[in-house]
């Protein structure tokens, strides 16, 4: 970038260079005077004075008038080069830097870190405030954090800044974007504590518009924001990372029964590599915290490819100035399984694996994966249905039995003093409602079939049908491994749940199924009978999913992660922040649970044998023990598993509501120019030059 901009063409410089030595020449000239004898000199010394002016040398040396005119000459050519520089500009008086501090943030691709650099980025924002400028910081991974509220104090939010650590969550960045919207647009509600995510948003309306812009600090890897009004505010990406990282991740890692061998015990793990090229690594297989592998295994990944064609990529090319961007890539994935039957894990109550990638790259947080091994511990499930065969053969299957004890009960026991007992002390760990409704909430999970919970929490729609089952959420504990593109249903009604709820399965005319908790439980409710009841009282079939696959994957699901049943290869999917309910045979006052490298924390419980337990935000494993007993008795798995954080590759788009925000280097900047100074300079010159002729001042 050019720091002169001339505007003077060739032979106006000419001129310009002649006029120096042309003001020198004039102070060479003589005047010729006639010699003339006077009797004294006392009257004429301004004549004498005359005369020191014509003495050449004496005047170069001593004469103040020369060299000001020469400044003011070089003034007035370095007023027509413009001298300028390209400085950054603010947009407006009121910022929101908002900084993500996921696990992704954690990567060392731009030192020494991605989060480093946006502290960095977001500081140089900071610096540039304006007198009368206010900025408020937020940070954000899948929970938000009002790191410093709206300030002009740049020193207090430069200290604030700096108190931003990285964390291992995933990134999620609508809690942020709400709260600042909030801020924002008068008469809009989405306001929310961002610091505690269980606690659902509020209304809280605006006096009057506060316009903001936002800077968003990030590496983009997190879903649109659909639904999302952006109103007064200005968003601006920039994006952070180099545009292509090293990193081969791993992205799951789960144990099975061997299905032709039911006696050998398996794990599987699978890698995506974000690079271009193919990379081979080896893949390490640990037991406990022994120090040498029990397996290791070379595997070959290929390249990532590119998601756009070679014609659309130069069609999006950036402009100048705009942040260099490579076209989005589908990483390349592989996996590999490994056999751990002479692991002795049948004789181990409790034990752990850890897998491990013996590479460096730029993110090392997704270089290492643990897998949790506990004894059995069946969950004790109540199946409450006026007849349904095919519910309670799927619950009595073989797979079924291992990991869970049922009981069948028509819905007139809901009435019994017994059942109420029951269900106040927690004597279920999942109780499933087939077409009927309990006068209150038990103390246990749900799943609710053709109704909904008691109270004003859930809503229900009126019955329509068919539903077409557009999408469903694959990423949740009850829905992996689940295909539901060729699952029919007669009918069905639309649910909403109550703030904190997510919908699992959407329909065309809204969510049809969904979960939310209930004071440390969970409450998931489908909105389509399996069996449907006729007013005479006959039974119809209302749906084909009982002879899919995954329909006896779902109920697997359901007893694992609603009822807390296991197996001793059973492992929960447990990422860091997730909820996990810790289920005891017996009461107890309270469970001790020690964090990866950290102190043991007392968790209390909710009812008499369930402990929720949210405090999941180190990658690794967690030991629980009972009150007063030094014996573990499970472990607890948590790992990163999720695909946008590995693919370290920073997006260049993102979709807030309606709005694409495009990434930007950096904010964006002004020219400012010299010129008019360096003039009123000259006229200072230009001033003095004057004042000291007409004083007759000489140096």
């Amino acid at each position: 970038m050019n720091f002169f901009l001339t505007t003077l063409p060739w032979w106006g410089w000419l001129i310009l260079a002649a006029v120096p030595p042309a003001i020198v020449l004039l102070y060479f000239l003589k005047l010729k005077r006639i010699p003339i004898e006077v009797p004294s000199t006392f009257l004429w010394k301004r004549a004498i004075e005359d005369l020191h002016v014509n003495t050449i040398w004496q005047r170069l040396r001593r004469n103040i008038l020369l060299f000001l005119q020469l400044l003011l000459l070089f003034l007035i050519i370095l007023a027509v080069l413009r001298p300028s520089r390209q400085a950054n500009n603010l947009v407006g008086n009121r910022f929101i830097l908002m900084i993500d501090n996921s696990a992704s943030m954690s990567a060392t691709d731009v030192g020494p870190s991605r989060l480093e650099e946006a502290k960095k980025q977001a500081r140089g924002i900071i610096d540039e405030m304006r007198s009368g400028d206010a900025a408020m910081i937020l940070s954000f991974s899948d929970q938000s954090n009002i790191v410093q509220s709206y300030s002009d104090n740049r020193a207090e939010l430069r200290s604030r800044l700096d108190s931003i650590q990285p964390s291992q969550r995933r990134t999620q960045v609508d809690d942020a974007l709400r709260y600042a919207a909030g801020l924002a647009n008068p008469g809009r509600s989405s306001y929310a504590n961002p610091s505690d995510s269980t606690q659902p948003s509020q209304d809280q309306a605006v006096a009057e518009a506060q316009p903001a812009t936002v800077y968003l600090f990030s590496d983009g890897g997190f879903a649109a924001v659909p639904d999302f009004f952006l109103g007064n505010l200005d968003p601006k990406f920039i994006p952070i990372g180099k545009p292509q990282p090293d990193n081969v991740g791993i992205v799951s890692l789960a144990t099975e029964r061997n299905a032709e061998k039911p006696d050998q015990l398996q794990a599987f793990v699978r890698l995506e590599n974000v690079n271009p090229e193919p990379v081979e690594v080896e893949i390490e297989v640990y037991l406990n915290d022994e120090k040498s592998p029990r397996d290791v295994a070379a595997l070959t990944l290929p390249g990532a490819q590119s998601t756009v064609d070679n014609a659309t990529a130069a069609s999006d090319a950036p402009a100048e100035g705009a942040a260099a961007v490579v076209p989005p890539r589908t990483p390349g994935s592989a996996g590999a399984d490994f056999d751990l039957s002479g692991y002795g894990l049948e004789s181990i109550e409790h034990a752990w694996l850890r897998v491990r990638i013996n590479r460096q790259d730029d993110f090392a947080l997704d270089n290492v994966a643990y897998v949790a091994l506990n004894a059995p511990r069946p969950a004790n499930i109540l199946l409450v249905s006026p007849g349904n065969p095919l519910l309670e053969t799927v619950l009595t299957t073989p797979a079924s039995a291992k990991i869970s004890t049922l009981r069948i009960a028509e819905p007139a026991v809901l009435m019994t003093e017994k059942y109420q007992e029951e269900a106040r002390g927690g004597a279920y760990d999942l109780i499933i409602y087939d077409r009927c409704s309990p006068q209150e909430s038990p103390s246990a999970s749900t799943l609710y079939i053709g109704a909904i919970p008691p109270g004003d929490g859930w809503k229900k729609g009126e019955k329509q049908g068919p539903p077409a089952l557009l999408d469903w959420d694959r990423l949740h504990p009850l829905m992996q491994l689940i295909e539901l593109g060729n699952v029919l249903f007669v009918e069905g009604f639309e649910v909403t749940p109550p703030p904190g709820g997510k919908t699992l399965i959407e329909s065309q005319f809204g969510a049809v199924f969904a979960i939310a908790p209930r004071d440390g439980y969970e409450d998931a409710v489908l909105g389509m009978e399996i069996l449907s009841t006729s007013k005479e009282g006959a039974q119809a079939y209302n749906t084909n999913w009982y002879q899919r696959l995954s329909f006896p994957i779902f109920f697997q699901n359901l007893i694992r992660h609603q009822g807390g049943g296991r197996t001793a290869i059973a492992s929960d999917l447990v990422r860091p922040g997730d909820l996990v309910r810790l289920q005891t045979a017996l009461p107890q006052q309270y469970l001790m649970v020690t964090p990866p490298g950290g102190s043991p924390a007392k968790v209390e419980p909710q009812g008499k044998t369930l402990f929720p337990f949210s405090r999941t935000d180190r990658l690794g494993i967690y030991e629980v023990r009972d009150e007063n007993s030094p014996q573990l008795s499970q472990l607890i798995a948590v790992n990163l598993f999720d695909g946008r954080e590995s693919n370290l590759q920073p997006r260049t788009t993102l979709q807030f509501g309606a709005t694409d925000v495009r990434a930007e280097a950096v904010w964006e900047t002004q020219q400012v120019d010299y010129w008019k100074w360096i003039v009123l300079l000259g006229l200072v010159v230009l001033l003095a030059e004057w004042w000291i002729f007409n004083q007759r001042v000489y140096l």
